[in-house]
């Protein structure tokens, strides 16, 4: 009768505190998060940041304490930027045009320079099972000159035996370039078939990467240049046309297309790089006798930002779930402050970078502020203001 009795009681805490939740606050703090304002809180950007400091303020009016070992509710992490300082491409005595005979694509590049006295065309420089580009071919110490794509027979791609691409399509590039290194190339000079010369956009979007969160376990990549048609077939001769057609047409190449001339290449890339910082914000409520473990309640903040002078709001996803996280915090603080309080400790997270790929995420799971074998949990919640035609059926709020 006892149990009984402890866990109505418990079941109308529950029902007290969680009636906290609700529209009202939830729109309350959903127009700030969605507002003009915060031009769609595209990670690193200033959007993005007045939205943390904003959450960083709920926090702390609500009483969340700073996580042990942070200085305050952020959790900054870095992003880069590169750009262009300066480039040089010299085939033979020619010193080629940067904006017209070629690009060096930023988003791909770094720092850096080649030299080589031979010229090899490698194909769509795929090795596969199904297909290979390198079958009795010396790169090494070479520059390799290879096209985009990957080859078809009868409709269907060669590697994947289907109408999808392999990942010789995407993410296409920086595995072929991470090919090219191992097999010991010293560059790459790309030819993209659709590409016969570049426009003023191209030029400029080569000139600086997107802000990028960096990846630690990446392949090395070879260096290499976008070349123009014009001065592939001063390069490769009049077969030129013919292999672009090839690719074009998803031809796989034969052993016969691919071939070695002498060519002296000097190649340098210069960069700049810009690091600017993202940020998670957490904010704690400390657990009694299983303090030592931790719950998570998570949403991200992030989304698309402006594109062309619109701004994406991004109310639904995942300005909802956000917001749901700061009225949870203020639901579980109240409890606490009136005894009530959780065994483990609460973590409420609000993380960058979804958008991107997980970045914020990411980051926090290779710098855990709470050790990860004490984490019990994460509910995270995404997209609660979905407009469905059809109504779900109403679910009861559970509380913790």
């Amino acid at each position: 009768m006892f149990f009984c009795l402890q866990v109505a009681a418990q079941n109308d805490d529950a029902q007290k505190y969680a009636a906290g939740i609700n529209s009202d606050g939830l729109k309350k703090h959903l127009t700030v998060i969605a507002s003009d304002e915060m031009q769609g809180r595209e990670t690193g950007t200033e959007g993005q940041r007045k939205a943390a400091a904003y959450i960083e303020e709920q926090f702390k009016k609500i009483g969340l304490k700073v996580p042990k070992g942070m200085k305050d509710y952020q959790q900054l992490y870095p992003l880069y930027q590169d750009s262009l300082i300066g480039s040089k491409l010299t085939i033979g005595n020619t010193n080629l045009v940067f904006g017209t005979d070629y690009i060096i694509p930023a988003n791909i590049n770094d720092k850096g320079d080649f030299k080589s006295g031979e010229i090899v065309f490698a194909g769509y420089g795929i090795e596969d099972e199904k297909y290979s580009d390198y079958t009795s071919l010396d790169v090494k110490g070479k520059t390799i000159v290879i096209v985009l794509g990957e080859p078809k027979v009868d409709g269907k791609f060669l590697v994947t035996g289907t109408n999808r691409g392999s990942e010789w399509t995407f993410p296409g590039l920086s595995k072929k370039l991470a090919l090219a290194a191992k097999k010991g190339a010293a560059g790459v000079l790309l030819i993209n078939p659709l590409q016969e010369v570049f426009s003023p956009r191209a030029v400029e979007n080569s000139k600086r990467t997107n802000v990028f969160y960096p990846k630690s376990n990446q392949d090395k990549m070879l260096n290499f240049a976008t070349i123009s048609h014009t001065i592939a077939k001063n390069i490769l001769g009049q077969t030129t046309d013919s292999l672009i057609a090839y690719s074009k047409s998803y031809r796989p190449f034969a052993g016969t297309d691919h071939f070695t001339s002498k060519n002296k290449i000097a190649y340098n890339y210069e960069e700049a790089r810009t690091t600017i910082n993202a940020s998670n914000v957490l904010g704690i409520i400390e657990g009694t006798d299983k303090k030592d473990e931790y719950v998570f309640l998570t949403g991200h903040y992030d989304h698309l930002g402006m594109h062309d002078g619109k701004i994406y709001y991004g109310a639904d996803d995942d300005g909802s779930g956000t917001v749901a996280v700061i009225q949870m915090a203020e639901a579980f603080a109240k409890a606490k402050a009136e005894g009530k309080g959780p065994r483990r400790t609460m973590v409420f997270m609000t993380v960058s970078g979804e958008e991107k790929g997980l970045w914020g995420s990411e980051y926090y799971a290779d710098h855990p502020v709470y050790p990860l074998d004490k984490t019990s949990v994460d509910l995270n919640t995404d997209m609660i203001g979905r407009i469905q035609k059809e109504k779900l059926p109403t679910l009861p709020i559970m509380f913790m």
